[in-house]
């Protein structure tokens, strides 16, 4: 392994089986802090793109102390040297894992950079957008509820300075709107009394998410809230 993951002593072939190797040791329960350490050595080398897709294929096998470990160190780096690539590492180690905790510390990460986009640069802007809403999208309505007031909030408390917030807020209610959509279609495609059961649920779902829309735009005063901002932009 020393050999493999020293960037003075390995090549591009080594690297390019890393992926074989680690899933291995995972599986084995033998991927140590040691070792984990010398892959993040590797993935700040000349060889971190071979590293992180390696990372990627390997996600789903990777315990929840081996998910920390990358969180950690990649949310360790200075906000000017975020990159792609930890993003979408982050992203799959998020989407396989079976721990709650890591998937809500995972989604936090990236709305704090939401809510504090003037302090990133444009592409980790965009990509956490991307990434947020990629991880809350299978997510119920009572837990998603908390992200859309949290967006509202933040733009009328950063009146002028919130696009990255509204962009987010947009493709919440995007994805929204069309759950509700595709829930009415699903459901009056029934036509048969077998399915009569599973259209009533899906029809009573779409109530659900309409009414939640509907008190959630006026609870928090949506309309009012972005029409003040956009005038701060004048």
């Amino acid at each position: 392994m020393d050999l493999l993951l020293d960037p003075r002593k390995t090549h591009l072939q080594l690297v390019q089986r890393i992926a074989d190797i680690l899933r291995l040791l995972a599986y084995e329960d033998e991927l140590s802090n040691e070792e984990l350490d010398k892959v993040w050595l590797l993935s700040n080398s000349s060889y971190k793109n071979e590293v992180y897709k390696a990372l990627n294929e390997i996600s789903v096998n990777l315990k929840p102390e081996h998910a920390n470990f990358f969180f950690s160190k990649i949310t360790e780096r200075n906000p000017n040297e975020f990159r792609v690539e930890d993003f979408s590492c982050l992203s799959d180690l998020g989407k396989y894992s079976m721990d709650m905790d890591f998937k809500k510390k995972l989604v936090e990460f990236f709305l704090q950079i939401i809510k504090h986009a003037e302090d990133f640069k444009q592409d980790v802007q965009e990509n956490a957008v991307a990434k947020f809403c990629e991880m809350i999208k299978p997510w119920d309505v009572e837990q998603k509820k908390v992200f859309f007031g949290e967006l509202v909030a933040s733009i009328n408390n950063n009146k002028g300075k919130s696009v990255t917030c509204l962009i987010a807020l947009r493709q919440l209610l995007e994805e929204t709107i069309d759950r509700i959509v595709n829930t009415y279609s699903y459901s009056n495609s029934y036509s048969y009394d077998s399915k009569a059961e599973s259209a009533e649920s899906k029809l009573s779902k779409k109530e659900e998410l309409q009414k939640w829309l509907n008190s959630s735009i006026r609870d928090l005063d949506v309309v009012q809230v972005i029409l003040e901002d956009f005038s701060a932009y004048w």
